[in-house]
């Protein structure tokens, strides 16, 4: 039980991590560096290298280390140091888009890790089950499998629904938020 914990702290915290870094990306580059002109540009940059880090660096970091947490220790460390460049040397533009890319490219990267260590650690021999033993499964296995596949993401959603039903963002949070992005794009305007 004890690694099975671990591994969905991993797995939280690595969905977590991502969320909020592409969906605190918007705010940084207007509030922060106060350039909404680039948002285009900068979610261009972390979004289309981090897929190229999907399609390319994950075999490249399987290869190398062979298992999937060594890679994906790896690919967090990389993000550690990226994003840690960035805090020391936020005033540069430059780095900000290098370190950014590259630091997207490996976080995004870990979300297939993410899923796989989930996968590792799923027991299923427990019930029986034998790799390949198609129609031979046992009840056991079939009801394991089905409830992996089915209940957890069921159990998952309605804790969702629940907590969606406490969601704090008001029709009056979303008019200042439409306001916002309203001006934002008035600001955009300006400065073409």
């Amino acid at each position: 039980m004890k690694g099975f914990l671990s591994v969905i702290i991993v797995w939280v915290a690595s969905y977590i991590a991502f969320n909020i870094m592409m969906s605190s990306s918007v705010y940084y580059i207007m509030y922060c560096v106060m350039r909404p002109d680039l948002i285009t540009y900068y979610m261009l940059d972390i979004s289309l290298i981090g897929v190229l880090g999907i399609i390319f660096l994950i075999p490249v970091l399987m290869k190398t280390f062979h298992r999937t947490e060594k890679a994906f220790a790896v690919s967090q460390v990389i993000v550690i140091v990226c994003y840690a460049v960035i805090l020391l040397f936020h005033s540069s533009l430059p780095i900000l888009f290098i370190f950014s890319g590259i630091g997207a490219m490996f976080a995004t990267a870990s979300m297939p890790f993410a899923a796989v260590t989930m996968s590792e650690m799923t027991d299923l021999e427990s019930t029986g089950y034998i790799a390949g033993a198609i129609g031979q499964e046992t009840p056991a296995v079939i009801m394991g499998i089905t409830c992996a596949r089915f209940l957890a993401p069921i159990i998952c959603a309605v804790i969702v629904v629940l907590a969606l039903l406490k969601y704090p963002v008001t029709q009056q949070k979303r008019k200042g938020i439409r306001e916002m992005y309203e001006k934002a794009e008035e600001g955009i305007l300006k400065i073409k």
